[in-house]
């Protein structure tokens, strides 16, 4: 059964209201991320490349799917283990026994560390 092409173009009026709301909802992660820093007392983060992912993730981020929903390769040991250290995102809560962290929290650590990005190094075939 043959299926019908949709025709994907987007007039300027469609366009417009869908970046608002991202905007919008951009707007507001920032604002509870400040507010639960305001109610932990500790300062709020501060994003700087990958704030645009607030918009592509959960508010709260479980300690074992961290490296799925970044996509960095880093585990939930290792996570543990800055946490321990004190060298991980500041703020965390225990829910249901799972660590969890507010998403602009962990991306704010994300970007403090030097991930190596496994895609991007060369393959080198040796015949």
């Amino acid at each position: 059964m043959a299926r019908k092409k949709r025709d994907l173009s987007l007039e300027i009026g469609e366009v417009v209201p869908a970046f608002d709301q991202a905007s919008a909802l951009l707007a507001a992660r920032i604002m509870a991320a400040e507010a639960l820093a305001l109610r932990y007392g500790v300062e709020p983060p501060t994003l700087k490349n990958l704030a645009p992912l607030l918009l592509d993730i959960p508010p709260f981020v479980t300690r074992e799917s961290v490296g799925s929903v970044l996509g960095l390769p880093v585990s939930p040991k290792t996570l543990a283990n800055h946490d321990y250290l004190g060298t991980g995102p500041r703020l965390r809560f225990l829910v249901n026994n799972k660590t969890v962290y507010p998403a602009a929290f962990l991306l704010e650590w994300a970007e403090g560390q030097n991930f190596r990005s496994i895609v991007s190094k060369p393959v080198v075939k040796v015949s």
